[in-house]
């Protein structure tokens, strides 16, 4: 960012970790079945999976006969136990349950889907999840192996509640990968595959990002308030760009990641490079009532934004300082605090009447853009 006569170096960003723990464990495999064959002479069969199949079995007679075959049983219906969604069919999902009454071993039960957010998903609680538990801020499924949760989670045995009207318990669910590798990235392009975005602020003195999980929230362009950059309970993207005012961003490096109305623009703070989600301004009235135009970095680095932000200051416009960020636009003109304009519409207030073409430096150091903002000066007397 770029001012007048203050420079926004002094804005930092800072970071609290949200890395939750999960509780591990083992899990059993499933039993297979048996069954009876027949046949003349003498044949074998075998019997797999679960339910009932035609396995092992001898015949009597003369010649040469065959058992029946092995074969998996037939997907259970509506209340039959199960261990994950394969093992129930007719539209069927393994929904959290307790039949036996023991309130600590959670088991399963084939049950119509109850309607919210599928596994996976982000939640801040189990009322939203279609199977009514919420784990590190993601929807949960019951399963016996990593291959029957989503991409990004993996089966662990964890002890949690269901929001469903049993207590809680233990039990094999999918709960977020944690054992994922560190992957750095400036969009969400390159976390897709692990079934992450790009939301996990990582360093000291200087910030990068890395791919991290989904949060619950405000959606991108939302309203949220967080101390820090990083907050997975506010947004769904884990990302927010204010305190007080803020606006649920996102990672990006152009602007059709960014969806209809936004733009990409450059670094919300000096410690963290990389583009981030803006909503886009010519003046104050054009933003968030809470919220003031205010000058970016474009994502190249060789130009100038004018996107909506949280105030930077309290001074109003027009007030005398020698330092832009006790202003609420960030920037200062003739030492006054002074806001962005459009000159056709002259929406300057009295302090600062007059809306002027500004040139401001680029960021990369090779010429200007030019803005219009309020000064107290007449350009034309």
């Amino acid at each position: 960012m770029r001012a007048v006569s203050a420079s926004l170096a002094g804005l930092v960003a800072t970071v609290i970790a949200c890395n939750p723990p999960v509780v591990g464990g083992d899990f059993g495999d499933g039993d297979g079945g048996e069954g009876e064959g027949e046949g003349e002479g003498e044949g074998e069969g075998e019997g797999e999976g679960e339910g009932e199949g035609e396995g092992e079995g001898e015949g009597e007679g003369g010649g040469e006969g065959e058992g029946e075959g092995e074969g998996e049983g037939e997907p259970g219906g509506l209340g039959d136990t199960c261990a994950r969604d394969g093992d129930c069919g007719g539209g069927t999902v393994c929904r959290f349950a307790d039949p036996d009454g023991d309130d600590f071993v959670i088991d399963g039960q084939c049950r119509d889907p109850r309607g919210g957010v599928a596994p996976g998903g982000a939640c801040s609680a189990g009322t939203e999840c279609d199977r009514g538990v919420c784990t590190s801020q993601r929807c949960s499924a019951l399963c016996e192996s990593n291959a029957d949760c989503p991409v990004g989670m993996a089966c662990q045995q964890s002890s949690f509640s269901v929001d469903a009207g049993i207590e809680g318990g233990v039990a094999p669910i999918c709960v977020p990968d944690q054992s994922l590798p560190p992957q750095a990235c400036t969009d969400d392009q390159v976390c897709l595959a692990s079934g992450r975005i790009c939301n996990d602020v990582v360093g000291g003195a200087t910030l990068t990002l890395q791919c991290g999980f989904s949060g619950s929230g405000a959606a991108l362009g939302g309203s949220c308030a967080s101390p820090n950059l990083e907050n997975r309970t506010v947004c769904q993207t884990g990302l927010c760009d204010g305190e007080s005012a803020g606006m649920c961003t996102k990672a990006c490096t152009q602007t059709a990641q960014c969806g209809a109305g936004l733009i990409c623009s450059g670094p919300l703070f000096s410690n963290i490079n990389g583009g981030f989600c803006a909503d886009p301004c010519r003046n104050n009235s054009q933003c968030p009532a809470d919220r003031r135009c205010q000058l970016r970095d474009n994502v190249a680095g060789t130009g100038i934004d004018t996107v909506c932000g949280e105030p930077f200051g309290t001074l109003t416009t027009g007030a005398t300082t020698n330092n832009g960020l006790e202003c609420p636009s960030g920037f200062t003109i003739n030492g006054r605090c002074s806001e962005l304009c459009i000159a056709a519409q002259n929406t300057c207030p009295a302090a600062m009447a007059f809306c002027v073409d500004v040139a401001f430096s680029n960021p990369n150091g090779v010429g200007a853009t030019t803005i219009s903002a309020c000064s107290n000066v007449n350009p034309n007397p």
